[in-house]
C-alpha cells in the first residue's frame, strides 16, 4: 500500500485517476485510514453463483485473509 501511495504521489495523480479496491471485511482499519486521508476506496463483496470459487481463489492467493474471515465471525 505504501508503494502505491508513493507511485500516486510520484505520478502526480489526482483522486479521480485511481482508487483502492478492498474486499469487505479485510483490512478495515487500513480502509478507514485511506478514506480519512481522502483517497477513493471501493469496497466489494463477492456474490452470485460463482462466489465460493472466487473466495477460495482469493484465500489461496493470500492465506492471511483466513484470519480476517474468522475474526469477523
Amino acid at each position: 500500500m505504501f508503494e502505491a501511495l508513493k507511485t500516486i504521489d510520484r505520478l502526480g495523480l489526482g483522486k479521480d485517476a485511481y482508487e483502492f479496491q478492498m474486499l469487505y471485511g479485510v483490512e478495515e482499519e487500513l480502509r478507514t485510514i485511506l478514506r480519512d486521508q481522502g483517497h477513493p476506496v471501493r469496497v466489494y463483496v463477492p456474490f452470485g453463483e460463482e462466489w465460493p470459487a472466487y473466495s477460495i481463489r482469493r484465500l489461496k492467493e493470500n492465506p492471511k485473509m483466513v484470519s480476517y474471515v474468522f475474526s469477523a465471525c
